[in-house]
């Protein structure tokens, strides 16, 4: 176990991927008093018994890729940089599971998983740095969950250290969620490090798909795309993920030297299966697309806009006024969205 009180260190953990406004300083004690890194679970519990007899607070982190300040103190205390726990535990190829210590990145459980035949279902868009723990903590949704289910869906057992210094085991490895009554995991997917510090993950994973295919296609306006994601979402195809850009961001990326198709919505989505089953279900989206007056792009474009799904936040390079978020909505009041968004990017310029 690593403990730094250096001042220029500390600082590094007073943000996350997005330099916060200045003004948050002057809010918050941004800075942790100190920075602590665990190898293994007892040390976890060992930072909870100090942090106890201290009366610090404690901000559990990841790789800090969120862009959003989840990862940041707002009353200084002991920051518990996770990424050290970064061990691969065990990988069941029988009944399709892997343990895991919660501070390993995805890309680097997707390469072991990758080596052995195995499909990781669901990551998120950061997941060539960002960990299982801190994505678990922010209640993950990313690429894979539409067809596959969100993080919190494949979890089977999580480890976690309680505020209290116990440590709880919130499900069964080999048991599926509520297969055999109720479990624990979901208490703690979403809670952002306020319930307990997750310090081990058993996640279900799957045998590689024959075939992992992109297609895209693009539209003029983007207020074109609603009814046909609408028809998709009714025809019982399911992508793995469906991702789509707007003319502005596509702009945007031009702005900062990045290659960008000029249209006014490009619609990208990952087929999974056998070639098949894949054919058959990319032959209904072309229907539904086409008839919607998409253009089907080359599958080069569409490798490469694929390509591209964990780097949305290259649009920071524009400058500190470019800040990235997340919203959900509801199918039928997207274009309601998409047009109120148009009228303020429009009055903005």
């Amino acid at each position: 176990m690593e403990t730094t009180d250096d001042k220029m260190e500390r600082r590094l953990y007073s943000h996350d991927l997005a330099p916060l406004p200045k003004e948050m300083d002057v809010i918050f004690k941004t800075m942790p008093d100190q920075v602590v890194r665990p190898a293994y679970t007892q040390d976890v519990v060992q930072i909870v018994r100090k942090a106890i007899s201290t009366n610090k607070p404690i901000v559990p982190r990841g790789a800090g890729t969120w862009g959003l300040g989840g990862s940041v103190p707002v009353k200084g205390g002991i920051t518990i940089d996770m990424t050290g726990m970064n061990k691969i535990i065990s990988i069941d190829e029988t009944n399709l599971v892997v343990t895991v210590q919660a501070g390993i990145t995805w890309k680097a459980l997707a390469d072991a998983l990758d080596a052995e035949g195995l499909f990781l279902p669901c990551y998120p868009s950061s997941a060539p740095s960002a960990t299982l723990g801190g994505w678990i903590g922010t209640g993950g949704t990313g690429i894979g969950a539409y067809k596959y289910g969100s993080a919190g869906d494949l979890i089977r057992d999580l480890e976690v250290v309680l505020p209290t210094t116990q440590i709880v085991h919130t499900g069964d490895k080999f048991v599926p969620q509520n297969g055999a009554g109720p479990n624990l995991n979901w208490l703690f997917v979403g809670s952002e490090g306020t319930m307990g510090i997750v310090t081990e993950v058993t996640f279900a994973v799957l045998p590689k798909p024959e075939e992992l295919r992109a297609v895209s296609y693009s539209f003029n306006d983007i207020m074109k795309f609603q009814p046909a994601l609408k028809k998709l979402v009714r025809s019982g195809v399911a992508p793995m993920h469906i991702m789509f850009g707007d003319r502005l961001h596509f702009d945007y990326l031009r702005a900062i030297g990045k290659h960008a198709p000029d249209v006014g919505c490009m619609v990208t989505m990952a087929l999974t299966g056998n070639k098949v089953q894949v054919d058959y279900e990319e032959k209904i989206i072309d229907d539904i697309f086409i008839a919607a007056g998409a253009k089907k792009e080359p599958k080069e474009t569409a490798e490469h806009e694929w390509s591209e799904r964990n780097y949305e936040f290259r649009v920071r390079e524009l400058g500190v006024g470019a800040i990235p978020g997340e919203i959900l909505v509801p199918i039928e009041k997207m274009n309601v969205v998409l047009e109120a968004q148009r009228r303020s990017s429009s009055s903005s310029r």
